[in-house]
C-alpha cells in the first residue's frame, strides 16, 4: 500500500498538468462510483420492494383461487342430482349459505385456473407443518404476534437462482366466520390465523434487468469519465498550464540575459494580472540593474582613484623612509662628532665652571637629539615592517631599577617623587627583548616626568598576570 510519503513524492515530482489530471480523475472516479453504486443499490432495494408488493397483491387472488378450487371440487362431488345429501356435509350446508353457479361461469372459472400467474403459491392451513424452516418460523411468529402479518426473505435455490419467499398471515374477516365456523368446523376468533399464504417469485428476470441496468450505468459512467477527463485535459492544458509554461519560458530567457523579453498573456483573468505583475517586476529589475551598473561604474572609478592614492602613498612612504635613513645618517655623523668633542672638552682641566656648564649643555642637547633621531628611525622601521625582536634573558627588576636611576636626575630637577613598587613574590627571569622593553619604559618615564607638575609623584609597579603575562605600569599625577 502506498504511504503518505510515497504519494507526496509521486505528486511532488509530477508536473502541474499531470497532478491536476490525476487528482481530478481520482476525485471524479470516486464521485461517479459512489453515486452509481448508491443508485444501483437503491434501485435494487426498490425492485425487491416492488416484488414484495407484488407478492402481497397476489394474496387476495390466491385466496380467491383457493376458494374456487374448493368450490369446484365440492360441485363435482355433490350428489344433488340424485337427491341424496351427504351426511357429513348436511350440517355445513345448513349453516353456510350455498351459491348456485351457472355452467358458463363454472367454465370460465376452469379457464381462470389454467391462467398462469408466473409464481408458485400455496396456502398453508393453521394446523399444517411447513417443510421450510423459515415458513415454520413465520407461521409461529404470526400466531404469537397479532400485529405481524407478513415476512419474506430472498434466497438462492439449487440452480443458483434468487427467489423471493413471501409469507402472509390469513386472518378471518367477520364475513368469513359463518362459512368457516360450521357445526363440524374448528371455531376461529377474529384475530386467529386460519392459514398462511406462501408466494415464491423467481427473480431471474429482475436480476437480468438489474444487470442490464448496472451495465448501462457502467457504460455511461465510463463515457462520462472519459468525456470529463477530456474536458479537464483541455481546461488544464490550455487555460492553466499554457500561461504557466509561457511565464516559465519568459523567466528562462531572462535568466539567460534577455532582459527585453516580456510576458504576453491575454486571458482576462488572474493569469493576465500575474503576467502584468511579472512585467512590472521585470521593468523594476531592469531599472535597478541600470542603477546598480551606474553605481558599479562609480565604484570602479573610486577604486581606481583609491589605488592611485595608495600608489602615491606607497611612494611617499618610500621617500619618507629614504629621507629618514639619509637624514639619520647625515645627522648622526656630525652629532657623534659633537658628542665626541664635548666628551673631550669635559675631561679637559683648563675649563672654568662656566665653560664646563656649556660643555654639559652641549652633551645633554646632543644626547636628546640622538634619542629623537633613534625614535624616528624606530618609527620608520615599525611602519615598514623591518623592526626585529632580539629576545634574551631578562631580569625585570634590574631593568626597571636601571631605567629609574637614569631618569632620576630629571625627576630631582622638578622635585618629583619617583617610587618603584615590586610584588611580594619575586618575578622570575623573562625571555624578552631587553632593548625594546628598556626603550618603552624610558619613553613612558620621560613622558611622566615631562607632563607631571613640580612636586608631583610618579609610581612604577610590576606584576605577574595569568597566561604567562607580565605588566609594567607607570602612573603619574600629571
Amino acid at each position: 500500500m502506498i504511504n503518505y510519503r510515497s504519494l507526496k513524492k509521486l505528486l511532488g515530482e509530477t508536473s502541474l498538468e499531470r497532478k491536476c489530471r490525476l487528482l481530478f480523475g481520482v476525485a471524479l472516479m470516486i464521485l461517479i462510483t459512489t453515486s452509481f453504486w448508491m443508485y444501483a443499490s437503491r434501485t435494487r432495494q426498490l425492485v425487491e420492494a416492488q416484488q414484495v408488493a407484488r407478492a402481497h397483491s397476489l394474496v387476495p387472488e390466491i385466496l380467491w383461487r383457493k376458494h374456487m378450487q374448493d368450490f369446484m371440487a365440492d360441485e363435482e362431488s355433490d350428489p344433488a342430482d340424485d337427491g341424496n345429501e351427504q351426511p357429513e356435509t348436511a350440517d355445513t350446508q345448513d349453516d353456510a349459505p350455498q351459491a348456485v353457479w351457472p355452467v358458463e361461469y363454472r367454465k370460465k372459472i376452469r379457464d381462470v385456473q389454467e391462467f398462469k400467474m408466473g409464481v408458485t403459491w400455496d396456502l398453508i392451513l393453521a394446523g399444517d407443518t411447513p417443510a421450510d424452516d423459515f415458513a415454520q418460523e413465520s407461521l409461529l411468529a404470526f400466531r404469537s404476534s397479532p400485529n405481524e402479518d407478513k415476512r419474506y426473505q430472498i434466497v438462492e435455490n439449487e440452480d443458483s437462482v434468487r427467489e423471493l419467499h413471501y409469507f402472509e398471515a390469513i386472518r378471518p374477516y367477520p364475513s368469513c366466520l359463518p362459512c368457516h365456523n360450521g357445526a363440524n368446523a374448528v371455531r376461529f376468533a377474529g384475530e386467529d390465523v386460519i392459514a398462511m399464504a406462501s408466494v415464491e417469485i423467481p427473480l431471474t428476470e429482475v436480476d437480468n434487468e438489474l444487470k442490464m441496468n448496472r451495465a448501462i450505468l457502467f457504460f455511461f459512467g465510463t463515457v462520462t469519465t472519459i468525456v470529463a477527463m477530456l474536458v479537464a485535459y483541455i481546461i488544464v492544458r490550455y487555460i492553466i498550464v499554457k500561461p504557466v509554461l509561457h511565464l516559465k519560458d519568459v523567466s528562462d530567457e531572462i535568466a539567460r540575459g534577455n532582459l527585453n523579453l516580456r510576458a504576453e498573456i491575454n486571458t482576462g483573468d488572474e493569469f493576465e494580472e500575474l503576467s502584468q505583475a511579472f512585467n512590472r517586476m521585470l521593468r523594476h529589475m531592469t531599472t535597478v540593474n541600470d542603477e546598480l551598473r551606474g553605481v558599479n561604474d562609480n565604484l570602479d572609478a573610486k577604486v581606481d582613484q583609491l589605488a592611485q592614492a595608495n600608489m602615491e602613498l606607497f611612494r611617499s612612504n618610500a621617500l619618507k623612509d629614504e629621507f629618514l635613513a639619509t637624514m639619520s645618517h647625515e645627522l648622526r655623523t656630525p652629532l657623534n662628532s659633537i658628542l665626541g668633542f664635548s666628551d673631550v672638552l669635559s675631561n679637559s682641566q683648563s675649563l672654568d665652571n662656566r665653560q664646563k656648564r656649556y660643555v654639559q649643555n652641549i652633551q645633554t642637547s646632543g644626547r636628546n637629539l640622538m634619542v629623537q633621531i633613534n625614535d624616528l628611525l624606530d618609527i620608520a622601521k615599525i611602519e615598514s615592517g623591518q623592526m626585529k625582536l632580539q629576545p634574551g634573558a631578562l631580569v625585570l627588576s634590574d631593568l626597571v631599577d636601571a631605567q629609574c636611576s637614569q631618569i632620576m636626575p630629571l625627576a630631582d630637577q622638578k622635585n618629583i617623587e619617583l617610587k618603584v613598587q615590586y610584588p611580594a613574590e619575586p618575578i622570575p627571569e623573562l625571555w624578552q627583548d631587553s632593548g625594546k622593553i628598556r626603550q618603552i619604559l624610558t619613553n613612558l618615564l620621560s613622558n611622566a616626568i615631562k607632563f607631571t607638575p613640580e612636586g608631583g609623584r610618579v609610581r612604577v609597579t610590576t606584576a605577574i598576570l595569568p597566561d604567562d603575562m607580565f605588566q609594567v605600569c607607570v602612573e603619574d599625577t600629571g
